[in-house]
Parts: structure tokens; C-alpha cells; sequence
């Protein structure tokens, strides 16, 4: 089996929402709240978006901002964890 990758993303103003476009069509919908760096940040600073390794992350380098796309779709980059909670290596095995 394939693992989709990222493709695009963007910042949807209207909604607050950051949306993740996948290589399978799927997309993810992320509220701007759980990536406060993003939702500070300026529109042109938004768009400001590095997708690498294959589309397997996400990186906003002027405002410090990465995410991992495989550990959005485990299911690894928990709520707690978006909302300032440090997560340890040890705790993100998948269970």
C-alpha cells in the first residue's frame, strides 16, 4: 500500500483552518487554533510553505513551523500535544 503524501497546503483565512491536500485526493482540515505560529502569522508568511521529503513534512521556516505528515495520518500528533503539551519520543509509538 501507497502512503498518500502531501501535496499542497494552505491557509484558509475565512475558516482558520489549515488544510493539507494528500496525493490520494483526502485532504486533512486542521484548525488554525492547534498551530498558533501559523495563526499569528502574515498572510504572506502563511503561504510561505516548504513541502519536502517526498511530501512527508511541512515547513513554515520564517515562523518556525513544521509538521509531520505521516504522524498526522497515525495519528501520533495528538491534541494534547498540538495544544502546548510536550510530547517525549517515548510517548509517540504508535499502540
Amino acid at each position: 500500500m501507497i502512503r498518500p503524501i502531501a501535496i499542497e497546503a494552505e491557509i484558509n483565512k475565512a475558516d482558520q483552518q489549515l488544510i493539507i491536500r494528500l496525493s490520494n485526493d483526502a485532504e486533512l482540515r486542521y484548525p488554525l487554533t492547534k498551530f498558533p505560529n501559523l495563526a499569528h502569522a502574515s498572510a504572506d508568511q502563511q503561504q510561505a510553505v516548504t513541502i519536502w521529503g517526498g511530501g512527508q513534512f511541512l515547513r513554515w521556516e520564517s515562523v518556525d513551523e513544521g509538521i509531520s505528515v505521516p504522524q498526522l495520518l497515525a495519528g501520533v500528533c495528538s491534541w494534547a500535544m498540538l495544544e502546548g503539551e510536550p510530547i517525549h519520543s517515548s510517548d509517540t509509538a504508535i499502540r
